[in-house]
């Protein structure tokens, strides 16, 4: 693992995980992948019907929840929690 400076945001870490440099931030997770699949991603993603591109999404984001309660849920708050930081209270 690196970790590297971002002009004007908290340092990046470089991670192996599987065949991919992942780069972690703070906020957010990336994949680098090459140039050549990227493209036929984009290509697909222009060319795919609206409703398989609407269940590719959702698909997307359910692995996405999957993956953070697998990881322990990070950065959950209880819902009193939730609805005072919403509503500007204390809980």
């Amino acid at each position: 693992m690196n970790t590297f400076p971002l002009l004007g945001h908290p340092p990046v870490r470089s991670v192996r995980w599987w065949m991919f440099d992942v780069l972690v931030t703070v906020l957010a997770a990336a994949i680098v992948v090459p140039v050549d699949e990227y493209r036929k991603l984009r290509a697909l993603e222009r060319l795919a019907p609206p409703d398989e591109l609407e269940a590719a999404e959702a698909d997307a984001v359910l692995e996405a929840y999957r993956e953070w309660v697998a990881a322990g849920r990070p950065g959950a708050v209880s819902h009193e929690e939730a609805m005072a930081e919403l509503l500007g209270g204390s809980p």
